[in-house]
């Protein structure tokens, strides 16, 4: 027999265990109203950014501030600076009163490009473009190569920071200023994998002065080969369709759905053969996404031919060490480096 105290703390928990219920039905709900409004590009809530403006329940592009946006694209392609671009933005439109962090947001917000990043994962067409892509995706892994700073002793700082790649591990090498007075400095760059952590066999000091040699010696030539053989893939790739074939075994896989739904199958065989779909299927968006990959057209090629008709060698040497870094961090996404001071360029 349970006595009353017993029954009134089991209807308490029966009214929590409900309440708990009703409430986590609820945020579901919501969560799930949500989660397909986004899929329908609605905008919900939230700050919309400079240079697009609400429509209704849709984002479009606000002509009236649009500028503002593809200058401060324009001046970081400029000077590799966020915060140079932030001075810049705020020189030309005080009225905004920006600061460095509203720039910084601005320059890495996917909405520029049309795609909206959620909880859901990125829905890409979400708005129109303001942004081109090759744009947007330069500017990104720019702000990464500078997101440390280089050191601001002596004339600039590391011409190639964040450029470098060790040849062994992989590992992005760091600088290592040395200087006795100013007419003995030197820049060196090593593995910091190998010492801090003595996990790479690299113990080498690269000096600045030698890579930069080296690297005036190998550029244009790595260039020619590089896009030589982009033009040579360009003209000898075949595009696959592979949408007849990943429509194909959907229908199989809604047809064998429906085959055990209605009781006409087992579920071994059900499971047998939805697996064999489901390997089919993954196999095919992989080799889609390997082939669409490979042929997407390049959109730097133009610029990286460009560096090929100049004669940027002869004045490279009365450049300031930051105009330099600027100028290989405008072609070059990395450089892997040996002991032997050998190098392998890889371009934007």
């Amino acid at each position: 027999m349970i006595v009353p105290l017993q029954i009134g703390r089991l209807h308490i928990n029966i009214m929590l265990s409900v309440a708990e219920n009703e409430s986590a039905q609820t945020s579901e709900r919501i969560r799930s109203v949500f989660k397909t409004k986004i899929q329908n590009k609605e905008l919900i809530s939230g700050k919309i950014p400079i240079g697009l403006k609400r429509n209704d329940k849709k984002l479009i592009v606000d002509e009236n501030k649009k500028q503002i946006v593809l200058d401060a694209f324009e001046f970081y392609k400029e000077t590799t600076s966020a915060y140079q671009t932030f001075q810049k933005l705020d020189l030309k439109y005080p009225e905004l009163q920006l600061n460095y962090m509203r720039t910084y947001r601005i320059l890495t917000n996917k909405l520029y490009i049309g795609t909206k990043e959620t909880r859901y994962g990125d829905i890409e067409n979400f708005c129109p473009p303001i942004i081109d892509f090759c744009t947007f995706d330069n500017t990104q892994k720019l702000l990464k190569k500078n997101a440390r700073k280089p050191s601001s002793q002596n004339s600039g700082g590391y011409i190639f920071q964040g450029l470098l790649k060790c040849a062994e591990c992989g590992y992005t090498l760091g600088g290592k200023f040395y200087s006795k007075n100013i007419e003995s400095s030197r820049y060196y760059y090593i593995c910091k994998r190998h010492h801090l952590a003595l996990k790479c066999n690299c113990n080498k000091s690269f000096n600045e002065q030698k890579i930069e040699k080296k690297l005036l010696q190998e550029f244009n030539i790595q260039l020619e080969k590089y896009i030589s053989d982009y033009e040579y893939k360009q003209k000898n790739i075949k595009k696959l369709d592979l949408s007849k074939e990943i429509s194909s075994i959907e229908n199989k896989l809604t047809k064998l759905k429906d085959l055990y739904v209605r009781d006409l199958i087992r579920i071994e065989d059900y499971e047998k053969d939805y697996k064999s779909f489901v390997t089919q299927l993954d196999s095919l968006y992989k080799e889609q996404e390997k082939t669409q990959k490979t042929i997407k057209p390049h959109d730097n090629i133009d610029d990286l031919k460009a560096f090929l008709s100049q004669d940027f060698l002869s004045i490279y040497n009365n450049l300031s060490r930051l105009e330099k870094r600027r100028i290989w961090l405008s072609v070059i996404d990395y450089i892997v480096i040996e002991k032997d001071y050998n190098i392998k360029i890889f371009f934007i």
